[in-house]
């Protein structure tokens, strides 16, 4: 998004413009409005996994503990 956000500061006066005029269809004003909770679901997905993906790496290292 910050990418997108910069790209759009540099992008010619005259194209900005354009852009702007162009109104929003009703999907596309949808996916807008929907998208901060879309990211935040999508986020907790990442951090799910994230926990997930360690559990085997903290057993072996107690397992080996224990050895």
């Amino acid at each position: 998004m910050k990418a997108a956000a910069v790209e759009a500061a540099k992008a010619p006066k005259a194209v900005q413009s354009g852009a702007a005029k162009r109104r929003l269809n009703f999907n596309e004003k949808h996916a807008l409005e929907t998208l901060p909770k879309t990211i935040a679901k999508l986020q907790a997905e990442i951090a799910k996994q994230q926990r997930h993906s360690t559990i085997p790496t903290f057993t072996r290292r107690i397992a080996k503990k224990f050895d």
